[in-house]
């Protein structure tokens, strides 16, 4: 299948990008549930060359690692869970969400699954690091997971942002 870009592309999500990475392009950044998605691609284009890329799927990590061996060579991509990662502890300055929040939010056992990605997220995270969670729910539908005594020890909830729609017609994300 062909790449896709799931939710915002680089473009419209690259000045929250560049505030989590403190601008620097020299930053460690795991992109969670990346499927086919572009972003990772657009980001090392744009300098960020330091990409970890993890998704369940290992038709879609295949399916990227072929695509940007040749083109991205120190890109990684691998097959993994974003609850119980194989990353070492304070490996990443920015963790990267587009909709993992919202797949977790659909299954059974919401709040665990989340609390143990929520965890995870916060393991891998250095000191000072960052989370970017780009949802397609409602803030009112995604504030329980990412606000008060849920959310893991280490993790301190910033600010929410509207994502406006890019064209008419189209859903906002935040």
């Amino acid at each position: 299948p062909s790449p896709f870009e799931w939710l915002r592309g680089f473009q419209e999500i690259k000045p929250l990008i560049e505030e989590v990475a403190a601008s620097r392009l020299d930053c460690d950044v795991l992109h969670v549930g990346c499927g086919n998605s572009l972003l990772a691609e657009a980001m090392y284009d744009a300098g960020y060359q330091r990409i970890v890329n993890i998704d369940t799927s290992s038709v879609a990590i295949e399916q990227m690692q072929a695509r940007n061996r040749e083109r991205r060579p120190s890109m990684r991509w691998e097959v993994m869970d974003a609850t119980a990662m194989s990353l070492p502890s304070s490996s990443c300055d920015v963790v990267l969400d587009k909709s993992v929040l919202d797949t977790f939010a659909c299954g059974d056992a919401a709040p665990t699954v989340i609390g143990s990605y929520l965890k995870e997220v916060c393991r891998v995270l250095r000191p000072g690091g960052g989370l970017l969670c780009v949802s397609y729910g409602a803030p009112s539908t995604r504030r329980e997971y990412i606000q008060g005594k849920a959310l893991p020890q280490g993790l301190v909830f910033s600010r929410e942002v509207v994502i406006p729609p890019a064209e008419k017609g189209g859903s906002t994300h935040y």
